[in-house]
């Protein structure tokens, strides 16, 4: 597939430096038309930049020189001043297609101008971008860059492929307390993620203790658990491979009992509230939309503990340092 481009594009699209640093993408920008003012069109560029900046793409002037060609000529248009209208004209390389935009800032405030025409220029770039998305796309015209593929997914997955903000799964769970307990189990969990970034886990589950020897016999432990920890993406969910971290607070009721003295009739057994304090990670592989693979890793440290006593003498405690591991899955929805 191919389009006929101005002059003046093909010029600009054989352009050989970098625009800004070596190896970032870059769109070409052209003011046309009578009605700009050079602080109008520095207002307009600056604002785009900001814009496209997250997704690591920059916009630079036509005539800029690049060791690449650009991923797009954006031409925008002002015909007149009292039209208070501006075309924008798209030139993309990527899927090789003119779009073509008319913008009315009638109702737009003057020093809003600037923000309006860049925001509707930058929604015409990603809005031709996710072509690229469909699988019966014809194929670009060149690889499109890792930063073209992220912008992609995020203008595309929340709004037309399903966000899966929600999640459940189950795992298990390994922990071990530096003052000598150490539980094994599983846990169920549901999340939610508002944002790309920024998600809630709650999470609950049975453990079981390793028996620790005492000079009266063996102590055995169990709990039931309850965790909350926010979460902060720091790969997102919506690729294959995601990594966030965690914080929160986790309780457990640990009820601990003495087995031998117990089948002797004469035993005793307690329980009590332990309360962890964690930071962790959370790495994440998804073979599909709906299920990923989970392994998670944190520390805590104690906010309350729970300690076995035999004769006075300390046998295994939730005291100190708390490392933890879990393996899962999660369903997404």
């Amino acid at each position: 597939m191919s389009v006929a481009l101005p002059h003046a594009v093909h010029a600009q699209l054989r352009g050989a430096a970098s625009c800004g640093r070596a190896g970032q993408p870059w769109v070409s920008v052209a003011f046309t038309g009578s009605a700009w003012t050079a602080e109008l069109r520095s207002a307009v560029l600056l604002d785009l930049r900001a814009g496209l900046a997250l997704s690591g793409i920059t916009a630079c002037v036509l005539g800029t020189e690049g060791s690449e060609a650009p991923l797009a000529l954006l031409e925008l248009d002002a015909a007149a001043e009292d039209r208070v209208a501006v075309g924008i004209e798209l030139h993309d390389t990527l899927t090789a297609k003119r779009v073509l935009r008319d913008v009315n800032l009638r109702a737009v405030s003057t020093d809003a101008r600037a923000l309006a025409l860049a925001a509707a220029a930058e929604e015409l770039l990603r809005a031709s971008w996710a072509e690229l998305a469909l699988h019966d796309a014809p194929p670009p015209d060149r690889p499109p860059p890792p930063e073209v593929q992220r912008a992609v997914r995020r203008s595309i997955e929340p709004a037309r492929l399903g966000r899966r903000d929600y999640g459940i799964g189950a795992r298990a769970a390994l922990e071990q307390h530096s003052g000598g307990l150490t539980l094994y189990g599983g846990d169920v969990w549901v999340a939610l993620w508002p944002s790309e970034t920024f998600g809630l886990e709650l999470a609950t589950g049975l453990r079981r203790g390793i028996d620790e020897q005492a000079e009266h016999g063996a102590v055995a432990s169990r709990a039931l658990t309850a965790a909350a920890d926010a979460l902060v993406a720091i790969v997102p969910r919506s690729e294959r491979f995601s990594l966030h971290a965690a914080l929160g607070l986790a309780l457990a009721s640990v009820r601990i009992e003495g087995v031998e003295v117990l089948a002797s009739g004469t035993g005793e057994q307690g329980a009590g509230i332990d309360v962890h304090a964690r930071l962790g990670l959370g790495f994440a592989f998804a073979p599909s939309a709906v299920l990923a693979l989970r392994a998670d890793v944190s520390g805590g440290l104690p906010l309350r503990s729970v300690v076995a006593i035999d004769d006075g003498a300390e046998v295994a405690s939730t005291a100190g340092v708390q490392l933890r591991g879990t393996l899962g899955a999660e369903v997404r929805f």
